[in-house]
């Protein structure tokens, strides 16, 4: 493996010769980055490949050559293979010692695969990161700074004394750094001395999560009182298309519809599972009042720009509007999807079917074999866990 400043006597432009970085692995592995700097030959010293005093930039192109020599005998002196993909990712990277600089690189990658709310979970974590050190060097990362960085975030407290941060948000908090700084290791741009895991015995004991479902008398409360506002359609629209997502509800098009039927897969990232389920008559009353020329079921894709800030106001308005009518439970962009389920299990019904309802994947050797269950099955179990919260239901299956 050879890397190496050099000057390209081959190309000149107007500046002059592009200075680059010569980098052999193999006879099928090399390339030869441009660094953005030029010289005249005459202001090159060829011998030591640094310029001469006679440079325009002597100063800047110094200090260019002198920090990307260091980066070159950093990667030689790991003796650890590296593609020349790998060695010019390190040595242009900005900063490719900085854990801060990578992970903001690592969102930008997120976001352009489209995956702009997973991108907004690293943003957060990045910023809980920020918030105690600006800028944290991947090297920086042992055992003592992970328990300061923790007893950093333990330390806030809310208005009323309680703690800020949760065990399991704090969780959520190294796990993500963990990641990130295994992304960053299989790109080679992070390589640790030894074997040794700052991250062993760190995490906090996690608490029990609340329960994001309601039960089936507190859904008949909620749609006795019946919630004159579009919020409380989208809800109750999630609970009755078969508790799917509300990212889903989001994205969903009257193309999605089949014979009175909605097929998509679902719009989760990393999931391909596809939901294929009856729409029935309450859900089409709803459907009715926001039909428009967009072609989308529900208008919530309109507000794109401010998709965090509606969805926030959504929960906002949605949960006060139930404390109000007396519910206290927890509620979230998941209840709708977890009632689905959880009232499936009061009633007994088939655990597979639900799961095929809110597109699940089995997860398991026998379902690879196994066929779907029949529409007509399926939208039994469907309708039982319709007719448990509306109790007047009176329309049959088409």
């Amino acid at each position: 493996m050879e890397i190496e400043i050099k000057l390209d006597k081959s190309k000149l432009r107007k500046k002059g010769h592009p200075v680059i970085i010569s980098i052999f692995v193999s006879k099928t592995d090399r390339q030869y980055p441009v660094t953005g700097y030029y010289s005249m030959p005459e202001d090159w010293n060829d011998q030591k490949n640094i310029p001469k005093n006679s440079h325009p930039l002597y100063y800047g192109l110094m200090e260019f050559v002198h920090k990307t020599n260091m980066k070159i005998n950093k990667i030689l002196e790991r003796r650890t293979l590296m593609s020349s993909e790998e060695i010019k990712n390190f040595i242009l990277n900005g900063n490719p010692d900085s854990l801060v600089k990578f992970w903001e690189k690592y969102i930008d990658e997120i976001k352009n695969t489209g995956s702009k709310g997973n991108a907004k979970a690293y943003e957060d974590r990045l910023k809980a990161l920020t918030s105690f050190k600006s800028d944290v060097l991947f090297k920086e990362i042992t055992y003592d700074f992970l328990v300061r960085y923790k007893e950093f975030h333990f330390s806030k407290k809310t208005k009323t004394g309680k703690k800020a941060v949760s065990n399991n948000t704090m969780i959520l908090y190294l796990k993500t750094m963990k990641s990130v700084m295994k992304e960053a290791r299989k790109r080679r741009l992070y390589v640790p001395e030894d074997s040794y895991d700052p991250f062993d015995g760190i995490y906090p004991k996690s608490t029990p999560t609340i329960d994001k479902y309601l039960s089936i008398d507190e859904m008949r409360s909620i749609v006795k009182f019946d919630y004159k506002h579009k919020f409380y359609d989208f809800f109750i629209l999630c609970f009755l298309l078969g508790g799917i997502d509300y990212i889903d509800l989001k994205n969903l098009t009257y193309d999605h519809v089949k014979n009175g039927r909605i097929v998509f897969e679902r719009f989760k990232g990393g999931t391909h599972e596809v939901i294929n389920n009856y729409v029935f008559p309450h859900a089409w009353v709803i459907l009715e009042k926001y039909k428009d020329d967009s072609g989308y079921l529900i208008p919530i894709h309109q507000l794109e720009k401010e998709r965090f800030q509606f969805r926030d106001s959504y929960m906002h308005k949605i949960r006060r509007w139930i404390k109000g009518i007396g519910i206290d439970s927890y509620v979230s962009t998941k209840t709708p999807r977890y009632t689905f389920i959880n009232i499936g299990k009061q009633l007994l019904l088939s655990r597979d079917i639900i799961m095929e309802l809110t597109g699940h994947s089995h997860g398991d050797v026998h379902s690879i074999y196994e066929g779907k269950y029949p529409d007509h099955v399926k939208d039994e179990v469907h309708r039982k866990i319709i007719d448990a919260v509306f109790l007047d239901w009176m329309n049959e299956i088409k």
